[in-house]
């Protein structure tokens, strides 16, 4: 895929904060991969690079796509949480315990009995309002959960919460809170990780919720070099705490920043490029 000149712009912009708004179809994926390789030739230390993805599978198919293009890469391609398990993991002299969703499940469904609440209560749901009130840092009096009473979801949560803590394991969003917590006291700890992380990518930036948001805002601190890929309208999970604003304020919070627009899509025929910006 030969490139365009907003890909050639994007490949070629390495530090400073960096807006790229990305939208279907347009090489975004082949884009990146081909400005971590731009970079490496640019003298940049391959291991002070850390490509963000939304997925486990989504890092490793970049991974194995860079892999195959220009051969090995020191680069860390990985997900917000596994980047917040290996800091964390430093912090604490060993990885924490960390639920899988299966035990999260079990241990919600055991904490509806404890809070007596109905049985037939759905359990996913509660399991994404946890989620939901931890990324958007809600208070517990104002909260709106979707499917329980606020007086049964606190009942609720504060049961869950004890059960994890004498249990000494975390979920997911414990990993993103831990961390970001120890980043904001342990300044020794920030100073080390920007020392290590000082280049990072973050894809799919319209579906970053407020806590990932953070984390990346203290890994890169004011002048760092941090590049945030995504289109807000394709923000798909405000449902499980993504914040579509996060990413139009990136500007707002980085007056500097250069923005690109990648605003030719290769994936459509005409018709349905038309249908979709009416």
């Amino acid at each position: 895929m030969e490139k365009n000149s907003a890909q050639d712009e994007a490949i070629r912009t390495h530090k400073g904060q960096v807006l790229l708004i990305s939208c279907p179809g347009s090489g975004k994926t082949t884009t990146m991969i081909r400005r971590i390789h731009s970079m490496t030739e640019a003298g940049i230390p391959a291991s002070s690079i850390v490509m963000v993805t939304f997925t486990e599978a989504a890092a490793k198919e970049m991974k194995d796509r860079y892999h195959k293009s220009y051969g090995e890469c020191g680069a860390m391609f990985c997900t917000i949480h596994s980047l917040c398990l290996k800091i964390l993991s430093q912090v604490l002299g060993k990885p924490p315990r960390i639920l899988s969703p299966e035990d999260q499940v079990s241990l919600i469904r055991s904490s509806i009995r404890d809070a007596k609440i109905p049985a037939a209560t759905a359990v996913k749901e509660i399991q994404n309002d946890i989620s939901v009130f931890k990324s958007k840092v809600s208070d517990l009096d104002t909260f709106c959960p979707s499917l329980l009473s606020s007086e049964e979801f606190l009942r609720l949560y504060s049961i869950y919460e004890e059960k994890k803590h004498e249990a000494d394991v975390m979920d997911f969003d414990d990993l993103l809170w831990r961390c970001l917590d120890s980043l904001r006291k342990n300044l020794r700890l920030l100073k080390k990780c920007r020392q290590t992380y000082q280049y990072i990518i973050c894809d799919e930036y319209q579906d970053t919720n407020h806590i990932q948001k953070e984390i990346l805002y203290q890994l890169a601190g004011e002048q760092g070099n941090l590049c945030v890929v995504g289109d807000d309208d394709q923000s798909i999970y405000s449902f499980r705490g993504a914040n579509p604003d996060i990413m139009p304020d990136f500007k707002k919070d980085f007056p500097n920043a250069h923005e690109i627009h990648m605003d030719i899509n290769y994936r459509s025929r005409p018709e349905i490029i038309i249908a979709a910006k009416n």
